[in-house]
């Protein structure tokens, strides 16, 4: 098998998580696995992939974005790679590669992609590929004998009689066997790569709204720093916003993540095709605050293992919010 990635960044996300998990998976079956990857910027994640599979190419490959044309180049590319290890099956591990499966496809070779795009609620990603829904889900069809849909939404959005398979994102609960202690402080905390569609921006509000109604609580971003990061940490160090937020920079693992903070809020302007930090707060005995949105409703049972608001109400996060320092409380109690 052929698992190819869409992403390779300097800090572990989602993306890169996602496809160790696939690797993992994997490993379980009788596959030799070869992988390749857009950028090698990353040694300490490249190593993790050498460790899973039997070996790894990097190679500058773009997205399919702007409705483009195949690249011929990059086609032979990947020609070449399917050809020298004898590949069966090529995975692209998104929808929005292309190149793979067309030499897959004219090697008559088996085509797999892995959905974990909610286009129908992406409207950026949409203008992005430069498609309507319906002609990208038609894309995604002739370009894949099996679609694996990363939650019961993206499968309901590609849904083709038995070429779709139901394959959620998994979390291991031993990583995330952890108490949730707190003293007189409760510390709401986001998760993110901090990038403007996470909902870092609606976070911060809440933040500042909530901090004379609410003393107790505390707000923890995790995530990188940016510009707007620094922007922010600036205007609380010249009291132009409250003292009740801190910015913590990215950590290395979810678990150490997790461990900054009591409830875990996810505020996505995007829809969510599953909801990995979600699903590793409540992991962690992390309540969990989210939007109404995409599939997050799917991992979340309102009012017992967290609750969701409408997408982007304010006032209904901050409801919440109170709620929560209770059901933290409880939580915590009840070991």
């Amino acid at each position: 098998m052929l698992l190819c990635a869409h992403i390779s960044g300097h800090h572990l996300f989602g993306g890169e998580r996602s496809l160790l998990d696939v690797l993992d998976a994997l490993s379980t079956l009788p596959l030799n696995v070869v992988v390749t990857l857009p950028s090698g910027n990353n040694k300490a994640y490249l190593d993790e992939i050498t460790k899973r599979c039997i070996g790894a190419y990097v190679l500058p490959y773009p997205q399919w974005l702007d409705n483009r044309e195949p690249y011929g180049w990059l086609s032979h590319s990947f020609a070449d790679i399917i050809a020298r290890h004898g590949v069966d099956i090529v995975h692209a591990n998104t929808i929005v590669l292309w190149e793979p499966l067309l030499a897959a496809q004219r090697m008559g070779r088996q085509t797999l992609i892995h959905s974990r795009e909610l286009i129908s609620l992406d409207e950026p990603l949409r203008d992005r590929i430069g498609l309507t829904i319906s002609d990208i889900v038609t894309e995604v069809f002739k370009r894949a004998d099996w679609i694996i849909g990363n939650s019961k939404a993206t499968c309901a959005l590609f849904s083709k009689g038995d070429r779709t398979l139901y394959v959620p994102n998994a979390v291991c609960l031993s990583e995330f066997d952890m108490s949730n202690k707190f003293g007189n402080i409760i510390k709401f905390g986001i998760v993110s790569s901090n990038i403007p569609k996470k909902g870092v921006a609606d976070f911060v509000e809440v933040a500042r709204r909530a901090a004379t109604r609410v003393p107790r609580a505390r707000f923890v971003v995790v995530g990188p720093h940016n510009p707007q990061i620094a922007l922010w940490e600036s205007e609380v160090k010249r009291g132009e916003r409250p003292d009740n937020i801190a910015f913590l920079g990215y950590r290395e693992t979810p678990r150490k993540a997790m461990s900054e903070l009591n409830v875990l809020l996810n505020l996505s302007h995007f829809a969510e095709s599953f909801g990995r930090t979600l699903a590793e707060g409540m992991a962690a005995r992390r309540p969990v605050i989210a939007y109404d949105w995409g599939a997050l409703h799917e991992l979340v049972q309102h009012g017992e293992s967290g609750f969701l608001v409408p997408y982007r109400d304010i006032d209904g996060r901050r409801r919440s919010g109170r709620h929560n320092v209770s059901g933290v409380r409880s939580h915590h109690s009840n070991g």
